[in-house]
């Protein structure tokens, strides 16, 4: 049976597109070339090896925070997940 991988992220503790890049390169692994722009996360995100649940909760401060940065990261989270069955994500809004 393959484990699926749950990530919980807070959109509270982000306070940076670079940051976040940063953050998911560690956390799942990807490698040292990884070019951290959003064409590198959606490749990144459409090759797992094993299946990945994102929760993003507080998406709403995010967007407040980053401005259209964090429209275009939530539309690389939503292809991916649309193009790679291994992902699936679901926002969060905190009010």
């Amino acid at each position: 049976m393959i484990m699926t991988h749950e990530l919980w992220l807070d959109g509270r503790l982000f306070t940076s597109p670079s940051q976040m890049h940063v953050f998911l390169a560690r956390i799942l692994h990807f490698p040292a070339e990884y070019g951290n722009n959003w064409d590198a996360l959606y490749d990144m995100l459409t090759s797992l090896s094993a299946p990945v649940c994102i929760y993003f909760t507080a998406f709403n401060n995010l967007q407040q925070q980053w401005g259209r940065p964090a429209s275009v990261f939530r539309r690389v989270l939503q292809d991916a997940a649309a193009a790679d069955s291994f992902l699936q994500i679901h926002f969060f809004s905190v009010h």
